[in-house]
Formats: C-alpha cells, sequence, structure tokens
C-alpha cells in the first residue's frame, strides 16, 4: 500500500512539473536547439499581469527552412512535453514560419 501511495505522488509531481511554464534554463536550452537547426528566439511573455513569469517564447525560422532542421526543433520540444502554434507567414509566398511555445493546458 506504501509504494503505491509513493507512486502516485510521483506521478502528482510529473503531473505537476508538466503543467507549469517553461523555466528560464529550459528555454535557454530550446533557444540553444533553435540556433542550432537555423532558428531564432524572438519574443518571450516574460510576466503575466500578476508578476508570475509565463514560460513561453517565440521562435523564428527563415523560409525555406534548413532540410530537417524544423522538423528536428519541433521533435526536441514535444519530447520535452512542450507544445504551441506554428504560424506560416506570407502564403503563397512563405516568408517565415513561426513557432508559440507554451507548455500546460489553458495557456
Amino acid at each position: 500500500m506504501e509504494n503505491d501511495s509513493k507512486k502516485r505522488v510521483s506521478e502528482l509531481r510529473e503531473l505537476v512539473k508538466r503543467n507549469r511554464g517553461i523555466a528560464v534554463d529550459e528555454l535557454a536550452e530550446i533557444a540553444a536547439a533553435a540556433e542550432s537547426q537555423g532558428g531564432h528566439l524572438v519574443a518571450v511573455s516574460a510576466f503575466d499581469p500578476d508578476g508570475d513569469w509565463c514560460g513561453t517564447g517565440r521562435f523564428r525560422f527563415k523560409w525555406p527552412p534548413r532540410p530537417g532542421g524544423l522538423g528536428s526543433f519541433i521533435d526536441s520540444i514535444l519530447g520535452r512535453g512542450v507544445g504551441g502554434n506554428i504560424i506560416i507567414n506570407g502564403t503563397p509566398h512563405p516568408e517565415e514560419v513561426l513557432i508559440d511555445i507554451v507548455r500546460g493546458a489553458g495557456r
């Protein structure tokens, strides 16, 4: 019975961790991954009106992205439990890809 309790507490900790914003250090790691694939961190929503760290960011990749670069970056953020929106600007002649990243539901 005690092992079940410990397991549930561990699962709960992991769930809470995944629903928090992206930590500053993790955002720096994600930015380094984007730069290695030809992207750049262009914006950060640092604080909400309550003064809390939001932990969101926006990355820009020029069009056309490097072969395999954009896909590798997206795979790496999804592997961290980070999601977001992908926006292709300039249709029908794309100029850039913007990726807004966020962790947690309802953000």
